[in-house]
């Protein structure tokens, strides 16, 4: 019995880890700029009931100091083509 229970366990956290891994392989870069750039960009985005994220990255000259500078935003897969559309049409 109990080897059932741990078997069930075992089941969840593999079920569990392949969707986690599936939802990170569907985010798709977009834009990549300065940090406002990129958040007046997410932002319209969000108006617009856009799935999407911002990830900080850092420029090499400010590596020692933590700041980023440079950001990208990433959108869903689902909601690409729409938001190729948004942002040719907000230009």
């Amino acid at each position: 019995m109990k080897f059932l229970f741990y078997l069930f366990i075992v089941i969840g956290i593999i079920i569990f880890l392949y969707f986690k891994r599936k939802d990170l392989r569907s985010w798709l870069p977009i834009f990549e700029s300065n940090v406002e750039e990129v958040y007046s960009k997410y932002s319209f985005l969000k108006s617009n009931n856009i799935k999407c994220r911002v990830k900080g990255l850092y420029s090499l000259g400010n590596w020692g100091s933590g700041r980023n500078t440079t950001a990208r935003l990433e959108v869903h897969e689902k909601d690409y083509a729409e938001t190729r559309k948004l942002l040719n049409n907000n230009r």
